[in-house]
């Protein structure tokens, strides 16, 4: 029989880990080696990783992740299907963008006002992140939303693969925080995987 996939998601800020919050870039990369997962996730695309280009990584990524898997026998894994990050999607004109950038700053500070790990990961702060996640987008174009969607869904499929090639693996996934929400009941409907929290992989 095959052994269930042990996985948990571990919200990422992009930017906001560089400001003066305790759940900053090094607590990230602490958390990473305490865990020690064997697999950990990354959005990060498959050629950019074999090729060493890191220029349009996120910072979380590049000053954080990769430097804490480096200390440790944690195998990265990039499952991101290209460069493009949550961000790239939203409007930049007009009234639509206006209205993103509105929504962006609400983001920032309730990441900043929960501060820490654990309060990032309590139902609080998620259920307000999925909140403004969603009225923003319902404000994108259709083809915006459209290719939002076909992102996640590429993104999953290649967690999935990565699980499936290796099974029975302890994997931390660590995305940042607007995946999450679409990507939480999916994982967790999967039969070849054990969603637990970050704390208890």
């Amino acid at each position: 029989m095959t052994p269930k996939t042990r996985l948990a998601l571990l919200s990422t800020l992009a930017e906001t880990h560089t400001q003066s919050i305790q759940y900053n870039l090094d607590a990230l990369a602490n958390l990473v080696e305490t865990l020690n997962p064997d697999l950990l996730c990354v959005e990060l695309p498959r050629p950019s990783w074999e090729a060493h280009d890191l220029t349009r990584a996120s910072v979380e990524v590049r000053e954080s992740l990769l430097p804490a898997a480096a200390l440790t026998d944690v195998v990265i894994l990039p499952v991101a299907p290209d460069t493009r990050q949550y961000v790239d999607f939203t409007p930049k004109q007009g009234w639509r963008g206006r209205f993103a950038q509105a929504m962006g700053r609400a983001l920032i500070r309730a990441q900043r006002a929960a501060n820490n790990v654990d309060a990032i990961h309590a139902m609080l702060y998620q259920n307000v992140c999925h909140t403004l996640c969603l009225t923003s987008e319902m404000f994108w174009t259709a083809e915006a939303r459209r290719e939002w969607h076909t992102q996640n869904e590429k993104l999953l499929k290649n967690i999935l693969q990565a699980v499936q090639q290796d099974p029975g693996r302890r994997v931390l996934v660590a995305l940042q925080c607007q995946c999450i929400h679409w990507l939480e009941p999916k994982l967790k409907e999967h039969p070849a995987i054990t969603l637990v929290d970050f704390r208890e992989l």
